[in-house]
């Protein structure tokens, strides 16, 4: 099969260094919109911070946006959390021991056009603040990968991602990242190399390409009329052809394009 697939790819290289004299194509890329990332967080007086205008977890959910792409959305409580740490400890005690679900003021409208979604939020009494639990209860995450991700000040995950998995579990929950929270709002470039670092070795490119993408026989075809210059009428413009992530569609793509249609069951009865 790998011999197959070689040979497919020299013969197209072939094709297309002749047309191209071995100029690779310049084409704009899609962009993620199917990554979502929602967050709860808390401005005020923070543990180890002081007092904050903008919260730990926010800032941190700013970072991923910027770097994935990802729709930011943030949880909003319809009674606000007081301004004083302490007093915040105590309200959040008492939901703890009440188990309860305090109610959050906005909604997602489009929650199913995200297939990638990055959950986060601070710990508090090494759990999830009980806002996150009507949040996770709100929404059907079935099929959909889950990423989460919280800042701490010494509790790391604190067993949260475990909670997660057990309330969501139709879904793909990651085993995410987290970030002290003082190093979140006091050395930014330290908390996005961080997430950097995590995209990376999770690859998270392919993981968004695998969960958002079904490439057809009609793809094939439209690539490989673009890598031959040859005229049509379709509107190629973000389509989700680099698959290689180097910011240009060449026959490489197409070579991986005919591997991911080739891996599908349809492929057995279609042709290129």
């Amino acid at each position: 099969m790998k011999k197959i697939f070689s040979l497919i790819c020299a013969g197209m290289m072939s094709v297309c260094s002749m047309t191209f004299s071995g100029q690779a194509v310049i084409a704009e890329t899609e962009e993620k919109n199917n990554v979502l990332v929602a967050c709860f967080s808390r401005n005020g007086e923070n543990y180890n911070v002081g007092v904050i205008e903008k919260g730990n977890t926010e800032l941190l959910a700013e970072i991923i946006s910027e770097e994935t792409g990802g729709e930011l959305f943030n949880i909003v409580p319809v009674v606000p959390y007081p301004e004083s740490y302490d007093e915040m400890l105590t309200v959040a005690t008492q939901e703890r021991t009440d188990n309860a679900r305090p109610a959050i003021q906005n909604t997602i409208e489009n929650f199913d056009d995200y297939d990638v979604i990055f959950v986060g939020y601070p710990i508090w009494w090494g759990d999830m603040p009980m806002i996150m639990y009507n949040f996770l209860e709100s929404y059907d995450f079935s099929g959909k990968t889950i990423i989460p991700f919280n800042t701490h000040e010494g509790s790391g995950q604190a067993g949260t991602v475990v909670e997660i998995r057990e309330l969501c579990p139709d879904s793909n929950v990651l085993d995410g990242f987290s970030v002290r929270g003082s190093v979140a709002q006091n050395d930014g470039e330290s908390a996005r190399t961080i997430v950097q670092n995590w995209l990376d070795s999770n690859n998270f490119s392919s993981l968004i390409q695998s969960e958002s993408v079904t490439y057809t026989v009609q793809d094939i075809h439209d690539l490989q009329d673009f890598l031959l210059a040859k005229p049509t009428e379709k509107d190629l413009k973000n389509k989700p052809y680099d698959l290689d992530n180097d910011g240009v569609w060449s026959v490489f793509d197409l070579c991986l394009m005919k591997r991911v249609f080739s891996s599908s069951a349809g492929s057995r009865c279609d042709k290129f």
